[in-house]
């Protein structure tokens, strides 16, 4: 599962494990999840490793999702999100990263 502490009361709302973040002008698959309180993108370890070596490691069974925080923010600390083929999401200290996600971004359009 994501490795997540929740708070007293806090529950996922939605999760998209096929979005897409821009990292170096290269877009890499990201998992995000949403829960009633945080925002949160997650990279899977396993994705990193050399495809040849787990499936050696693995025998060929799938491995399962090795998950690593890249963020956690309050939703409130989303100021904005701009439109474009990666949508921008402009956090309230002047930090953004760019998600293409249409799961994410209409949640977040409807629930903010």
């Amino acid at each position: 599962m994501y490795p997540i502490e929740f708070h007293l009361e806090e529950k996922i709302q939605i999760v998209d494990e096929k979005a897409r973040i821009l990292e170096n002008e290269k877009a890499k698959e990201v998992c995000v999840v949403i829960t009633n309180e945080r925002f949160f993108l997650f990279e899977d370890g396993n994705r990193k490793m050399d495809s040849k070596e787990v499936l050696r490691i693995t025998r060929a069974i799938s491995p399962l999702p090795s998950y690593e925080k890249l963020l956690e923010v309050e939703l409130s600390f989303i100021l904005k999100i701009e439109e474009g083929e990666y949508n921008k999401y402009i956090l309230e200290n002047g930090n953004y990263f760019y998600l293409e996600s249409d799961t994410i971004y209409q949640y977040l359009k409807e629930n903010q």
